[in-house]
């Protein structure tokens, strides 16, 4: 048993920087998670690959996957078929952009091409940001512990994700999902093994589709 996270960075804001998140910004808290020895698979954008590959000489355990094109993921593709896309009423203009959300909405696409590869040899894999370390408020107590993740063991066929809300969408109770942030799941992390993971993408990318041909309307991932 062996267990790869996964993990993406493409910059789709060019020279803008929200929240004064800078590509040395997001480097820098990636090379909190890399130094601890996990396995990672890593996406990045042509535009910031050459400098990644530089930073990741000194860290064997990451494999940086092929350059992402924009044009071609999935999630892009599929909103590209409807013209007008509404944006939720209530969010941050400057950082959830059509294309932001669509990132966050690709994370399942990255584990399943992560999976196809396989590097590791992996039984299990784990979706993580880029950029989780910023929220550690305890950082060598989380570095240890994805440590331990990547080491044990599991019996029995999962697929866990965590959540702030307990309660299930309730659609009377929350009738604002299309325009205010629905905290139901945290999208920073999920794991499974392999075939519990195809099933879960198989059925996201199944549910976008459907969402988004009802909507109109782009949200995030969570």
């Amino acid at each position: 048993m062996s267990l790869t996270f996964v993990t993406a960075y493409i910059n789709i804001y060019n020279n803008a920087t929200p929240l004064d998140r800078t590509n040395s910004w997001r480097f820098d808290h990636f090379k909190k998670i890399a130094i601890t020895g996990i396995q990672l698979c890593v996406f990045v954008g042509e535009d910031v690959y050459d400098d990644f590959i530089e930073i990741t000489k000194q860290y064997s355990n990451v494999y940086v996957m092929h350059p992402v094109i924009w044009s071609e993921l999935p999630i892009v593709q599929e909103c590209a078929k409807y013209e007008g896309l509404k944006l939720p009423e209530i969010r941050h203009n400057e950082k959830d952009t059509a294309e932001y959300i669509m990132l966050q909405n690709s994370k399942p696409h990255f584990v399943q091409e992560a999976m196809c590869e396989n590097h590791w040899n992996s039984t299990h894999f784990a979706w993580i940001d880029f950029s989780i370390a910023h929220m550690f408020h305890k950082l060598k107590k989380s570095q240890e512990y994805l440590d331990y993740l990547s080491k044990r063991s599991w019996t029995k066929p999962f697929f866990s994700i965590p959540g702030c809300w307990g309660n299930k969408y309730n659609e009377i109770v929350h009738s604002h999902f299309l325009n205010n942030i629905h905290w139901r799941f945290c999208g920073s992390f999920f794991i499974g093994d392999r075939s519990s993971m195809e099933g879960f993408v198989q059925e996201f990318h199944h549910q976008f589709n459907r969402y988004i041909e009802t909507y109109k309307t782009l949200i995030w991932e969570v």
